[in-house]
């Protein structure tokens, strides 16, 4: 299969333009006379370039179809009219990949299913729950949400994490130039001037010969190596021990625990306020589960709730879960009838908890980097400035 860029003309003589997967130019110059439209020219572009479409690209067209599918228009005529309107490669050869799967027969969450690399199962799963409801505007609303407060939590990290991480390339950029360029200088100092390196220098000096040699990189290579296999390995054969155990790494499990939970919360929250009982909501968040740890959790919950336990109560006895502060929301939305805007305010209360984490450790780290360096300088000049001077006191 190939993907081409094209551009056409239909019944009503507008030219329109798309990328479509197609065995070859014949095939797609038949594929588009069924959809009425008479094929002008076309152009064989890279097929996996177009595989890395943004999840907010899938969040705003969820958002568009939704307003389109509200005021009345057919699946099919949405995509074609949002298809008309863009003028990017990538979003083109998803909207029309999208719209020959749906003039084909196939509804919009199988065709959505088509496109596992950039949709998420519990995306699909608003849009299943929409085509069976006969509320589609609806479903694609929820899938908006969803992904809109996917990328919000993502955005906060990456941005909580910016300074930190330009702080630290700081550091190694500086630690590279100290040992590549200036301790040689040093080393060739005292060579030319005859006199014998302190032990300190030395050591500089052979750390500096060691980084410019590349030697590192072998015992680097190796080592990357085995710890990837003992990952794959782990991952195979211990694969719920392993995800546990990445969430209780020290700081980094403390993110990556409170991002899975806020993404849980709300992915139940929406899903109750769509009409699915509690016992539903569960079981999907358990089958979309990446995390087998957390998968486990949830399949526990759920086993419990089955059995007519509340969910306040279920979720006490498992502490990844277990939130005071949420507990006592969900006891409430569970009196008042308001369980699924309950569970999206403690959603919102643990993102809040993963913030503040995050933003701790941000402000903690900058100062840390900063004493590294402090420390390195004091350390070169200890070794090298300091026997420099002492020599030239000797000449």
């Amino acid at each position: 299969m190939a993907c081409y860029s094209w551009q056409g003309i239909n019944l009503q003589g507008d030219i329109i333009k798309g990328v479509t997967v197609a065995p070859d130019v014949g095939e797609l110059d038949k594929l588009l006379f069924g959809r009425e439209i008479a094929l002008l020219h076309s152009k064989k572009i890279s097929i996996r370039a177009m595989r890395s479409l943004k999840i907010d690209d899938i969040g705003q067209w969820a958002g568009q179809m939704a307003q389109l599918v509200k005021a009345g228009l057919r699946v099919d005529q949405s995509i074609a009219i949002l298809a008309m309107q863009v003028t990017d490669k990538k979003k083109l050869w998803f909207l029309d990949s999208l719209l020959t799967q749906v003039l084909q027969g196939s509804s919009l969450h199988e065709a959505l299913a088509k496109h596992s690399r950039l949709i998420d199962p519990m995306m699909i799963s608003f849009i299943t729950i929409g085509h069976e409801s006969g509320d589609m505007a609806s479903g694609l609303t929820y899938m908006a949400d969803f992904i809109d407060q996917k990328s919000q939590t993502t955005r906060w990290i990456k941005s909580a994490i910016m300074t930190p991480m330009i702080t630290f390339l700081f550091f190694i950029t500086a630690c590279i130039g100290i040992f590549v360029f200036l301790v040689p200088m040093f080393g060739a100092l005292f060579v030319s001037l005859n006199q014998p390196m302190p032990t300190t220098t030395a050591v500089l000096v052979w750390m500096s010969d060691y980084l410019r040699s590349g030697a590192w990189m072998i015992p680097l290579i190796v080592s990357a190596s085995v710890v990837f296999l003992l990952y794959f390995w782990a991952k195979k054969s211990y694969a719920a021990q392993l995800d546990k155990k990445i969430l209780y790494i020290p700081v980094i499990g403390s993110i990556l625990a409170q991002q899975k939970i806020v993404h849980i919360w709300f992915s139940i929250g929406l899903l109750l306020d769509k009409g699915l009982t509690q016992l539903q909501a569960l079981q999907l968040c358990t089958r979309v589960e990446k995390n087998q740890f957390i998968a486990a959790q949830l399949d526990y919950i759920s086993r419990l709730v089955e059995q007519g336990t509340r969910l306040s109560v279920a979720i006490q006895s498992v502490p990844f879960f277990n939130n005071p502060t949420v507990r006592g929301l969900i006891k409430v939305g569970e009196e008042s009838g308001q369980l699924g805007q309950m569970i999206l305010k403690g959603a919102d209360i643990h993102r809040q908890k993963g913030t503040a984490v995050l933003t701790r450790i941000t402000r903690l780290l900058g100062p840390i980097l900063m004493l590294l360096m402090g420390i390195l300088v004091t350390f070169l000049t200890v070794s090298v400035y300091v026997p420099l001077l002492n020599v030239a006191q000797a000449l």
